[in-house]
């Protein structure tokens, strides 16, 4: 029994092992991409190309000059509704993502719908929640995560 007991021990290591390797590619292939939520969706099905098109005039509408992109295509939205897709763009240089992130405050002015966030993996936007639902009750006042530790403050009070 202690044999069965001490290889499965041996076996969920590995698997966590494993696990963690799988999400540290993930995060790594995420890294270069943007997720853009709230972008007018014309057609049910739009092919690539237009999805590329609509990303590349709304990077230089907020100033971002970006020419080329990888890849950019739509994906389902989890909650039923109207709403429009969301676009996942993956870009060729750090370089330009940077440029789209750095001026994203902009898109408010121009698209108050529509929002450029980074593209978390499933594990990242779990970890990122959990403070979120503590013991059962949503915190309203969570603020963000630096150096490790969740940051919290009175955002009512806070100016």
């Amino acid at each position: 029994m202690k044999q069965i007991s001490s290889e499965v021990i041996a076996l969920s290591k590995k698997c966590q092992k494993i696990a963690n390797s799988i999400e540290q590619l993930e995060e790594y292939s995420y890294h270069f991409n943007v997720k853009i939520i709230g972008a007018p969706q014309k057609q049910q099905t739009e092919t690539a190309e237009h999805t590329s098109k609509l990303c590349i005039d709304l990077f230089h509408s907020i100033g971002a000059e970006v020419t080329i992109q990888d890849i950019a295509h739509r994906v389902p939205s989890r909650k039923p509704g109207n709403h429009s897709n969301a676009i996942i763009c993956k870009f060729v240089r750090r370089l330009a993502r940077e440029k789209v992130m750095a001026a994203r405050k902009k898109l408010t002015d121009l698209q108050p719908t529509t929002r450029i966030y980074d593209h978390l993996t499933h594990g990242c936007k779990s970890f990122y929640m959990k403070p979120r639902n503590i013991s059962g009750r949503k915190i309203s006042n969570f603020v963000g995560l630096r150096i490790g530790w969740f940051i919290y403050a009175n955002l009512k009070t806070r100016k």
